[in-house]
């Protein structure tokens, strides 16, 4: 997935959501800042990101979802809301 255009929705909620990482350094990886976004946001936020990156690129975190983002209840939420079923089972970290 390519970086997240920089501007001042995109950077608040970088820095809202990936409180960890600089702005910049949460636009690089679009793929947890997304993710992060559907699993905690406001309504309202969720709202700017799907107006933002589009119900496309939500679909493809959901494909490729990183292990460790979504609770149960937003990984069953946003599958029934983009009809993707049958729900796959949420992704796991992989330890050595």
């Amino acid at each position: 997935m390519r970086p997240l255009p920089k501007t001042k929705a995109t950077t608040e909620l970088a820095k809202r959501y990936v409180w960890w990482r600089s702005s910049h350094g949460a636009l690089q990886h679009p793929e947890i800042l997304i993710a992060t976004i559907m699993n905690q946001g406001t309504w309202n936020d969720i709202q700017l990101l799907r107006k933002t990156v589009g119900n496309k690129s939500l679909r493809q975190v959901l494909k490729q979802a990183p292990p460790g983002c979504f609770h149960y209840r937003s990984w069953d939420y946003w599958h029934h809301k983009f009809h993707m079923s049958p729900i796959p089972k949420l992704p796991k970290r992989k330890f050595a």
